[in-house]
């Protein structure tokens, strides 16, 4: 264990990712989790060319170098885990895979010489803590209020005739959100729903903007009928969503990419009843009423009003 050199091992992966994808790798302890064993390092400056005529598959080649030090006492094989990953051009894990790789080894009483049986190698998919793992994922979208610039406002209570900005972004960066499908409101209070989107498109008093990005904004004027009362109201809808680099072919990314996907996504609001709305709407019922007592009294003719007016 005195670090005398063993060798070298030269893996080579073929690889497929979208536009301006990476490839990057690290080496672990036999449990692809640990740090790496004595002994064992790659090079600094892995090999990584796209494929001649393409820019989605590449071929990356890394070396890893083995010293005496890579043997315990005792031991009869290295053994080590190199994980590789493919990125997007985020930066953001979309595949990857983890090598169990074990190296036969005979040594002499000196460790003086050396002698490499077969090289063998296992893939490892689990879970790991120590590196990066996409696992299973499942692409989503969050909504919450805002302002004109997409920036997050606190819930304020919301007031009648107020513009009201709702965001809609993606969980994961990569996730691009095409289209706003629905958007209703709805109240306790309020007998029916207010569809503010329907089948993509908006009533009169609704604007979307930022389609085809990570975070859309939503700009509407929320009808009277829900600031009769105080009370909290639910903004609902769903959502056209993909994945930045759509033609990326992933293989452990449960919402593939290629394919347009729907996300839902809802919030809650408190809104202040308005005075005005109130008022009017007992003044109107008030001069309802008013109208009709009226009516019947014109209608009642008094006996003496009867016979010819000369």
């Amino acid at each position: 264990s005195d670090g005398t050199d063993v060798g070298d091992i030269s893996c080579v992966f073929n690889a497929t990712g979208g536009i301006n994808h990476n490839v990057s790798s690290a080496i672990y302890n036999s449990n692809c989790s640990s740090p790496a064993p004595a002994g064992v390092t790659q090079d600094a400056n892995p090999a990584f060319d796209l494929v001649s005529g393409s820019e989605k598959s590449s071929i990356y080649n890394v070396t890893i170098s083995l010293t005496s030090a890579a043997i315990p006492k005792g031991a009869t094989s290295i053994n080590f885990c190199l994980k590789t990953e493919v990125k997007d051009s985020n930066g953001d894990v979309y595949d990857w895979t983890g090598q169990k790789i074990a190296l036969g080894v005979a040594v002499d009483g000196t460790f003086g010489s050396f002698s490499t049986s077969d090289l063998t190698t296992s893939i490892f998919n689990g879970n790991t803590n120590d590196a990066k793992d996409v696992g299973t994922t499942t692409f989503t979208v969050q909504a919450f209020r805002c302002d004109s610039t997409g920036v997050t406002v606190s819930n304020e209570v919301l007031s009648f005739g107020e513009n009201f900005f709702l965001c809609v972004t993606g969980h994961q960066s990569a996730v691009v959100i095409d289209s706003i499908n629905t958007l209703k409101v709805s109240k306790s209070d309020v007998s029916t729903n207010f569809n503010l989107i329907t089948s993509g498109n908006n009533n009169a008093n609704t604007i979307v903007y930022g389609a085809g990005t990570n975070a859309v904004v939503i700009a509407t004027l929320l009808p009277a009928k829900f600031f009769v009362t105080s009370g909290d109201i639910t903004l609902s809808g769903d959502a056209t969503i993909r994945t930045s680099g759509s033609e990326r072919q992933l293989v452990r990314i449960e919402r593939k990419p290629s394919v347009s996907d729907s996300a839902d996504f809802s919030m809650e609001i408190e809104v202040e009843a308005s005075g005005a709305i109130s008022n009017f709407v007992f003044e109107f019922v008030a001069a309802a009423l008013v109208g009709v007592v009226a009516s019947l009294v014109l209608l009642r003719t008094p006996k003496w009003m009867k016979g010819s007016v000369v």
